[in-house]
């Protein structure tokens, strides 16, 4: 047996996402896609020649790059893919509509783009919730060759051994992206994906009554009463809760997967926890705060006595130096007045010395 050389990839928690949100046409055409990517400015490098990349030279020529945190699909993006697509279906609505289906994302239904579509002779439809597996062209027949060719350009990447312990950058990323895009997004794929969920052309008979059947009602060998008792009491009182699989969003909606069965104890719960969790971080903060604020006071005490002691060894200084000055000065003093004392009699000698000689008889 050979040993493997397989190598995996690994994600991490501090791992950046890209959203792709990607738009087709009957007719197999790929519209310009939009690329959002984390940030709030565009990212760049520049290479050895000098030469400057952006993650944006990476991906298809007629990409809408837009930059947000997280990087995921808001008002203004698509406002910003409105606009796109209204420019490059302009010709098809010279001789009358053109419709826009898309799934039920909160960021769709933005009233200023219904209105937008409305004013430009473009009918706007929704897909009903968790039918996108069957109902959306992208879902069908587009994103899943899309996910293989990503993947097998991904191994390629993980398994060379010039990439062993490499990086996987933004830049790899977009290109492998774009590879497998390109790829994925050809007429014949486009065609099918419309074709196979019946849209164009319009064929209601790919769904049967089976594949759209509602689920079950809950069977029991008992009264009605007692199979609601049977599934309360499994799902609510003895059932484990649901609530540490629930995400609470920060406006306060709860978003779950389909099915989930959630009660209003285990968002409460929850949002408990949140609460406890955000006031834990609150109290650290303040108490690394007061900690900072205790630390700089200490250190204002310490320079404040530091200078202290500096001009108490100053005023020390300088008061030995006047000192020093002072007696310097006295000594000065005393000698001036002990010469001055000696040279007094000095000077009466020699007045009295010329007395005599004026007063002496001449010869």
């Amino acid at each position: 047996m050979g040993q493997s050389v397989t190598h995996s990839v690994y994600v991490g928690g501090d791992a950046e996402h890209i959203t792709l949100a990607a738009s087709i046409s009957a007719d197999g055409r790929a519209l310009a896609p939009v690329v959002v990517l984390p940030g709030v400015e565009a990212k760049y490098r520049t290479l050895v020649d000098g030469v400057t990349q952006t993650p944006a030279d990476f991906l298809p020529h007629d990409t809408l790059v837009c930059y947000h945190n997280p990087a995921g699909v808001n008002g203004p993006i698509k406002e910003t893919w409105k606009a796109s697509y209204l420019d490059q279906t302009k010709d098809l609505r010279v001789t009358g509509k053109t419709m826009v289906i898309f799934d039920g994302y909160a960021s769709h239904l933005s009233i200023r783009v219904l209105r937008m579509f409305r004013e430009n002779n473009t009918i706007v439809d929704a897909l009903p919730s968790h039918t996108s597996h069957v109902t959306q062209p992208l879902d069908v027949a587009v994103f899943g060759p899309m996910k293989a060719h990503a993947r097998q350009r991904l191994s390629v990447f993980a398994n060379s051994p010039t990439n062993f312990r490499a990086k996987l950058s933004v830049y790899v990323a977009r290109e492998i992206i774009t590879q497998a895009y390109l790829l994925s997004t050809t007429p014949c794929n486009i065609k099918a994906g419309f074709r196979r969920t019946g849209i164009h052309p319009l064929n209601p008979n790919v769904f049967s009554d089976a594949s759209t059947e509602m689920s079950r009602t809950y069977q029991a060998d008992s009264t009605l009463h007692e199979a609601w008792s049977d599934v309360t009491l499994r799902f609510f009182k003895e059932g484990e809760s649901l609530a540490a699989s629930v995400k609470v969003l920060r406006s306060g909606k709860v978003e779950t997967g389909a099915g989930c069965h959630v009660t209003n104890a285990a968002v409460i719960a929850v949002l408990e926890q949140r609460a406890a969790a955000k006031k834990e971080e609150e109290e650290r903060k303040t108490q690394v705060a007061k900690a900072r604020e205790a630390d700089k006071e200490a250190r204002g005490s310490a320079r404040a006595e530091r200078a202290a002691e500096t001009a108490a060894r100053v005023s020390a200084r300088l008061a030995a130096g006047e000192a020093a000055e002072e007696r310097n000065l006295r000594s000065l003093a005393e000698a001036r007045q002990r010469r001055q004392a000696k040279a007094r009699p000095l000077a009466a000698r020699r007045a009295a010395a010329k007395a005599r000689d004026n007063g002496s008889p001449s010869g």
